[in-house]
């Protein structure tokens, strides 16, 4: 019998890409009182396609208002208490971002009406190395603290929790996902896998990405002598910049614009191996279910539940290192196909929206069973 909620959700994002409206549809199904999503719209810098629909949540767009910038900048939804009090949801879930600097409000808002509030995060570890380190420690456990349960994106992240003082057992990996769990059979690597060696990297062209290094990378195998094709599949303020790179540097480097759907896929199953060189992490699930190797670089933490035996991961910002493992990857063929026969399994077995869906149903479940249906003034 499929895992179901008795009762309503809400769920706040800042922004709400394309990406993530499979699983709100699909959770929305398991909701005996359905689910709302609550965002605004992307800053214009940011590369996230959000003009997608959803068949089966309902979807309430409001304003995000910016202030401050860098390090500072944060965000807050004026009409989300309104809204809030109109659809009365059984729980409420949102990011837990310290830049939603209206949480607080929100959260006091919701359990004065005896509504639980469940945190959906990445972790903490962006403060560790910053200005002000032990300020931001201190802000991040109080903001954290007022939850009365948290989703965690990876296993990592709930580690970072619970090191902040968080409880241990209203902590629960979701292990974060952007595809389904695939019925057809695993399809195969290209035939002879022979150069030029295909390598893929899909997703918004923007500087957190670090495309750059993936096109150095490219030049330095070119030098080497490494017969290597790079394909990059995407779009974002990044790309004539990106262009102007590979242009200057000769890299040999294809830029093929923003494709989704069969012509994504056509692509994907041409590839050879599949090159993350910056942040992200939902990409890295589609290319293994082309049955892909994947490189990532270390990131927020998703890529260690990921990246088993199927792939490699690599220091971030180190062009040398992402050649060296390219290089090193191509060299052994069968190494490649057997790591991407586990890319296949893993997304088919263990990390795909189904199973995130799952889990998040039995966390609402836990956390329910822990007494969080009535809060209390400890975690506020």
């Amino acid at each position: 019998m499929t895992n179901v909620f008795e009762g309503s959700i809400c769920i706040r994002q800042r922004i709400a890409g394309n990406y993530r409206l499979a699983f709100f549809d699909l959770l929305a199904t398991r909701c005996t009182g359905g689910l709302v999503l609550i965002s605004g719209q992307p800053d214009p810098d940011e590369a996230v396609h959000t003009k997608g629909n959803l068949r089966h949540a309902q979807w309430v767009k409001i304003r995000n208002v910016r202030r401050g910038k860098g390090v500072f900048v944060n965000y807050r939804q004026p009409e989300l208490i309104e809204t809030l009090d109109r659809i009365k949801p059984d729980v409420f879930v949102t990011e837990a971002s310290p830049r939603l600097v209206d949480n607080r409000k929100v959260i006091r808002f919701l359990h004065s009406r005896n509504t639980p509030a469940v945190g959906w995060g990445l972790g903490t570890s962006d403060f560790w190395n910053r200005p002000f380190k032990r300020l931001r420690k201190w802000h991040r456990k109080r903001m954290i603290g007022q939850f009365d349960g948290m989703l965690c994106y990876s296993t990592l992240a709930a580690k970072q929790y619970q090191n902040i003082g968080y409880q241990p057992q209203n902590t629960v990996v979701l292990y974060n996902a952007s595809i389904s769990r695939p019925t057809d059979p695993q399809p195969p690597l290209r035939d002879a896998c022979v150069p030029p060696y295909q390598i893929l990297f899909v997703g918004g062209l923007i500087p957190t990405k670090s495309i750059d290094r993936l096109i150095e990378a490219a030049a330095l195998l070119r030098d080497r002598k490494v017969d290597v094709v790079v394909t990059i599949v995407g779009d974002g303020p990044s790309s004539e910049p990106l262009k102007a790179l590979a242009d200057q540097l000769q890299a040999p480097v294809k830029f093929l614009g923003r494709l989704t759907g069969d012509a994504l896929a056509e692509v994907g199953r041409k590839a050879d191996l599949f090159v993350l060189p910056g942040l992200g992490g939902l990409a890295i699930q589609e290319a293994m279910t082309w049955g892909l190797p994947v490189i990532v670089s270390q990131a927020d933490g998703t890529e260690l539940d990921l990246v088993q035996d199927n792939g490699w991961i690599i220091e971030k910002e180190n062009t040398v290192a992402l050649a060296d493992c390219i290089e090193s990857a191509v060299s052994d063929p069968k190494r490649l196909r057997d790591k991407g026969n586990i890319s296949y399994q893993i997304v088919r077995d263990t990390i795909n929206l189904e199973r995130m869906a799952d889990r998040f149903i039995d966390a609402l479940h836990h956390f329910k069973n822990q007494g969080i249906s009535k809060p209390t003034s400890n975690n506020r």
